[in-house]
């Protein structure tokens, strides 16, 4: 059976149910999924913010 693959979004997605479930430590998670806590964080507050869509893949171009 073949891995099923996950989009940067779907992985994020994941992430943070996790960390808001209540079951798990973010420093745990954030080890497991391979992130800092920095980035961790701000995937969480961005999700609280701004609900899912939020985690999707941003632009990184400057602002002009």
């Amino acid at each position: 059976m073949p891995w099923k693959e996950m989009s940067p979004k779907e992985q994020r997605m994941r992430f943070v149910s996790l960390a808001e479930s209540g079951r798990f430590e973010i420093v745990g998670l954030c080890r497991d999924f391979g992130i800092s806590r920095k980035t961790g964080c701000k995937w969480i507050g961005r999700y609280r913010e701004h609900g899912s869509e939020a985690l999707r893949d941003l632009s990184r171009a400057p602002m002009a």
